[in-house]
């Protein structure tokens, strides 16, 4: 009878335990992607703006996905375990190369964590991404910058990460440049050369152009700009989708 009572003991203990697990519930996966879910409301509407197309520049530049997320509680759940979870479920990163980062913040809790893909793993490792918690992040969140604390985070692994993933072209169809194009592009070279001596030379001697041409208000036209105004890496590009990246438990987190 005592056998009976002691089981029947674990098996309440175990029901309840993964009762717990599976009530523990994960926001549904952003279609297409999403950024920055800021599911706690802890960043003001143009902060978000601004980070959203600062992470959706860089996938555009490198493939690598860095997804914030922030939630107002863990609701008791582990940091490590619901960050590395959630970015699994919604496969941040690309399915062959498993570049993606989750940087989860729970404000409730004072507790951040930040998750690494497999294919992040060797240059975010544990070690490195402890160390931009305690001198970026941390400190920022004390003080109640979170958007700055992030932000912080983000750009120090963004360096880390340099040159290790490159985005993978659509199409290889005119990747490798022909001898003849090469001719081409030196023809233009030289000519370029040539032009801008003969302006030199006209300029030196007072000579101006009418038309098209130099006129003394800037060789490149008014104000001297090279475009038509500023833009930010990709020029506002989507972000796509999640591709499929897989994690596997790698990262660093904290308490404040």
């Amino acid at each position: 009878m005592g056998k009976f009572k002691l089981r029947l003991l674990f098996t309440i203990l175990a029901w309840l335990c993964l009762s717990g697990i599976y009530s523990q519930t994960y926001p549904t996966r952003p279609e297409p992607a999403i950024y920055v879910n800021d599911l706690a409301n802890i960043f003001k509407d143009y902060e978000r703006s601004e980070m959203e197309q600062m992470l959706i520049d860089y996938f555009d530049s490198t493939s690598t996905q860095i997804v914030v997320v922030t939630i107002p509680s863990l609701e008791g759940m582990d940091a490590a375990q619901y960050s590395t979870e959630l970015g699994e479920k919604w496969g941040i990163g690309q399915a062959d190369k498993d570049n993606g980062v989750l940087f989860m913040v729970a404000p409730n809790d004072r507790k951040m964590y930040i998750a690494s893909g497999r294919g992040t793993e060797e240059k975010l490792t544990d070690v490195f991404l402890g160390r931009i918690r305690d001198n970026y992040i941390l400190p920022e969140f004390k003080s109640g910058n979170f958007y700055n604390g992030v932000r912080l985070g983000i750009l120090q692994m963004m360096n880390r990460l340099s040159g290790s993933f490159v985005k993978d072209e659509k199409s290889s169809a005119g990747a490798e440049i022909s001898i003849f194009g090469i001719i081409i592009i030196l023809l233009i070279i030289l000519f370029l050369s040539w032009l801008f001596g003969k302006i030199s030379n006209s300029v030196n001697y007072g000579e101006t152009f009418s038309g098209r041409g130099y006129n003394g208000g800037g060789f490149w036209g008014s104000g001297g700009s090279w475009g038509g105004g500023g833009s930010s890496w990709g020029g506002g590009s989507s972000g796509g989708s999640f591709g499929g990246g897989s994690f596997g438990g790698g990262g660093a987190g904290g308490s404040w």
